[in-house]
């Protein structure tokens, strides 16, 4: 029964994909829905009432799978599972489009789940790739051109991510000589090829966390896919990239100055790059995308945090998974009320949404007594276990990156806000559909309100319940605050000036989109340097021949070959010769 209890939240979604065809091809496609949106239940069931540490041994399944579920696991899997919960409530329409798209969605829960119970290299890389493939079915859905080309992006960076992280892999277990997870993060911390191993591992999982500039399929891939999926993609399989940091790096075994710094100026300068060219979009799923973007890039600093000491892992790490349980239910409900939206019209719906939107934005931005005055408080108390010079410096760094996270919200704010065709649509009543739509929405907006209140400080000892006093609220609120006046003013300019839209002046891929358009002159430039290599050759092969032509050494090396021989020459050479050794001779008598 133990067994069952490990195995189910995994076996479940791949039992359910098989269900799925069958129940599909029996002409019961209604029944779909309710199957798949029974998937998470297993991973919810072990998050809030399994037992931690290792699970029994389970020799007859994959390589010997291991599973593993400790603090951090368990604030992770309840993350994931509440988001894959509503996100699938969600899906009722989507899911009964094609039986294609429900297999895919039971797969990749499979890969999401099953990552974050790994406790050993195997299951963890068999896992995550296979969330990742499994997951290109969900971007390229929609079967638009623009889906089309970002799932070829997907693609082109997912196996990029794969080689770098299967071969930091295998260099990890030889070095360890285990493919335990805690034996190889431990082992890292002393091996001969440590910088190139933990370098490999850090690009690889980034690919799939959206660091900068690995970044380039997120903006692209989560807009694409239909809402549902974009909330899973980004409320839980984007924190794919933290749990493989977390369970093969060596934080907590060794002070690593040099990676600290590496991963604290590319969390920092991601989480800037994403504010920044996200308030520049007009699509409210692109600007979210680049929101998780900035998001991600907050986490990744404290996985930097966690090198600089290893007394200030622990506390890093609980941060680090406390900000994605707050960010993972947040950002799903954002990406699910984008659905609402365009499902709910008129006047009450649009008040309604906007305001759930508003309620999920102050919580990313860390409003005071949101999720996100708990998951700021973290990370701020993370930062002061280092016990570092430059601590303050890097707490204010992320305190004003809270100005970036209010004007991201305020742009989706003001593009939901926009009048759409639920508007004109708006006396027809809710469809059964959408009413799914909401429920799932709804559930996401309540875990955003109480989850990260009451599971972290609960479960994790690192991390004590954050005090509310007025330094601390007004902390948190004052960037807030900026970014609403910045945001306000903003609008206020707007609407001074011409009212007609203009594309976005960095869209939506940025670094691709700046590399697609310097493509062709690129070619023409390679196509130069030959032709002009090409040209050099043959020029300087014509002067040689030239050369030749005219000195003609091989004649000359002929002709004196055939004077030497002659008896006059060859015995005149001869005699001086012998006179040059009879001196010699004498000289020496």
């Amino acid at each position: 029964m133990s067994a069952l209890l490990w195995v189910a939240p995994i076996a479940w979604p791949l039992v359910v994909a098989g269900v799925v065809v069958v129940v599909w091809r029996g002409g019961a496609p209604r029944l779909v829905p309710w199957v798949v949106a029974s998937g998470p239940l297993p991973a919810l069931l072990l998050a809030l009432l399994g037992p931690g540490g290792p699970a029994p041994d389970l020799p007859w399944l994959l390589l010997d799978l291991r599973l593993e579920l400790d603090v951090a696991d368990r604030i992770l899997l309840l993350a994931t599972a509440l988001v894959w919960t509503a996100a699938g409530i969600a899906a009722r329409r989507l899911l009964t489009e094609r039986w294609s798209t429900a297999c895919l969605w039971s797969l990749t829960l499979a890969g999401n789940v099953g990552l974050i119970l790994s406790a050993d290299l195997v299951s963890l890389y068999s896992f995550y790739a296979l969330m990742t493939f499994s997951a290109y079915g969900l971007v390229l859905h929609d079967r638009t051109d623009a889906a089309r080309r970002a799932g070829r992006v997907y693609v082109v960076m997912a196996v990029l991510g794969e080689a770098m992280l299967i071969s930091g892999l295998v260099l990890a277990a030889g070095a360890a000589g285990s493919t335990d997870n805690t034996t190889v993060a431990t082992a890292l911390a002393d091996a001969d090829r440590r910088e190139l191993i933990v370098g490999l591992l850090t690009a690889g999982f980034a690919v799939k966390a959206g660091v900068v500039p690995l970044h380039v399929w997120l903006p692209l891939a989560h807009p694409a896919a239909p809402v549902p999926a974009s909330a899973a993609l980004s409320g839980a399989m984007i924190k794919a990239g933290l749990v493989g940091w977390l369970s093969v790096l060596p934080l907590g075994a060794v002070s690593a100055t040099g990676w600290a710094v590496t991963f604290i100026t590319a969390g920092l300068l991601t989480a800037y790059a994403g504010a920044v060219v996200g308030v520049l979009q007009d699509r409210a799923k692109v600007v979210l995308a680049y929101s998780s973007i900035s998001q991600m890039g907050l986490i990744t600093v404290l996985v930097g945090v966690a090198f600089v000491a290893p007394a200030a892992a622990p506390v890093a790490v609980a941060a680090a998974v406390t900000y994605a349980l707050h960010h993972g239910v947040a950002k799903g409900a954002l990406f699910l009320g984008v659905g609402v939206r365009a499902a709910w019209g008129g006047a009450w719906g649009r008040r309604l949404v906007l305001a759930g939107a508003a309620f999920a934005g102050l919580s990313l931005a860390g409003a005071p007594l949101t999720s996100g005055f708990v998951a700021k408080a973290a990370m701020k108390d993370a930062v002061a276990a280092t016990g570092a010079p430059w601590a303050a410096s890097l707490t204010t760094a992320l305190t004003v990156a809270a100005i970036g996270t209010t004007l991201l919200i305020a742009r989706v704010l003001v593009l939901l806000a926009r009048p759409n065709e639920a508007d004109h649509r708006a006396a027809r009543p809710v469809r059964v559909e959408d009413r799914a739509l909401i429920a799932g929405w709804a559930l996401l907006l309540l875990a955003t309100a109480v989850a990260t209140w009451l599971v972290p400080a609960r479960w994790s000892a690192a991390l004590p319940r954050p005090s509310v006093y007025a330094a601390a609220l007004v902390t948190s609120a004052w960037p807030v605050v900026v970014g609403a006046g910045l945001a306000w003013a903003a609008v206020l300019l707007a609407r001074r000036r011409s009212t007609e839209a203009a594309p976005p002046w960095i869209p939506a891929g940025d670094l691709l989109v700046l590399a697609e358009a310097a493509a062709p002159s690129a070619r023409r430039a390679a196509a130069w340097v030959v032709a002009t290599t090409i040209a050099a050759r043959d020029h300087l092969g014509a002067l040689a021949g030239r050369f030749e032509a005219l000195v003609r050494p091989g004649e000359g090396f002929a002709r004196l070959d055939v004077a030497l021989r002659r008896w006059q020459v060859a015995g005149g050479l001869f005699l001086l010769v012998g006179a040059a050794l009879a001196v010699a001779l004498g000289a020496v008598g």
